[in-house]
Formats: C-alpha cells, sequence, structure tokens
C-alpha cells in the first residue's frame, strides 16, 4: 500500500521480475551516451534550460553542463554527453532547470538498476538516437 511512486513500482516490478524467472542478479555494466527528452519542459518564464546529475550510492559520479540554445519548439531533445560514464547497480538520475539568475531548479528525479536494463532494446534505441542525429 505505501509503493505509490513510479520507481517505488518500478523496483517492486524489478524483484517481481527476478523471482519469476528465477534470475541472479548479477552488477551489469553500462555507458550512458546521452539522456533524450521527449518535448520540452515548460517552465514559467523563458525555456527549459536543463543540466543533469547522475549518482551512485549517494555519490555525484558525473555532472552535465548547462544545455542552452534549446528551442521550446523542440520535440526531441539529446543531452549528449562529451564521454561516455560507466553506470553499474542503482543510479539515480536528477534533471535541473538553470535559471538566468543562475540558480539551479530541480525538475524531477528517478532511479533504475542496470540490471534490468534490456541490452536488445538499448541498443537498438542508440541506433535509432544516432539515425536520428544523422538527418
Amino acid at each position: 500500500q505505501g509503493v505509490t511512486i513510479p520507481s517505488q513500482r518500478r523496483w517492486v516490478q524489478y524483484y517481481g521480475h527476478l523471482i519469476r524467472n528465477s534470475l541472479e542478479y548479477s552488477p551489469r555494466t553500462v555507458l550512458l551516451k546521452a539522456l533524450r527528452l521527449q518535448g520540452m519542459p515548460m517552465m514559467q518564464v523563458g525555456t527549459c534550460v536543463p543540466s543533469f546529475v547522475v549518482r551512485f550510492n549517494n555519490v555525484r559520479i558525473h555532472t552535465s553542463k548547462v544545455y542552452e540554445n534549446l528551442r521550446k519548439t523542440d520535440t526531441i531533445v539529446d543531452l549528449t554527453l562529451p564521454q561516455p560514464v560507466p553506470l553499474c547497480g542503482d543510479i539515480k538520475i536528477e534533471l535541473f532547470h538553470n535559471t538566468r539568475t543562475y540558480r539551479k531548479e530541480k525538475m524531477l528525479h528517478f532511479w533504475f538498476n542496470t540490471f534490468f536494463i534490456d541490452m536488445h532494446i538499448a541498443q537498438q534505441q542508440a541506433w535509432a538516437a544516432d539515425e536520428h542525429r544523422s538527418l
């Protein structure tokens, strides 16, 4: 009954998947190359100016640059990293809006575990992203 937010429900689904499929948890490393926003978040004043932080065990392992010059009309925005960041285990990503007064306003955060990333689907999404960038 206390499981209400999406990331909590996702953890229950993760555990159920392990049990149903008799899987043994083993760490899986993936490379984070970009975050994709589908549609720009609406801000009260101006266009969203995003940045993000990646955490592992509540330790900051990556802080992105501030992504400027985005448009409200952008339907897909890839926040590309200069170098891929290796991730393994429980990961938290926090997304911020950077205001004109140089303050960071937290928009959202989400958690995931790299063990449960379907590598086949992830690879297809990476290929689709590469095709989108080359258009």
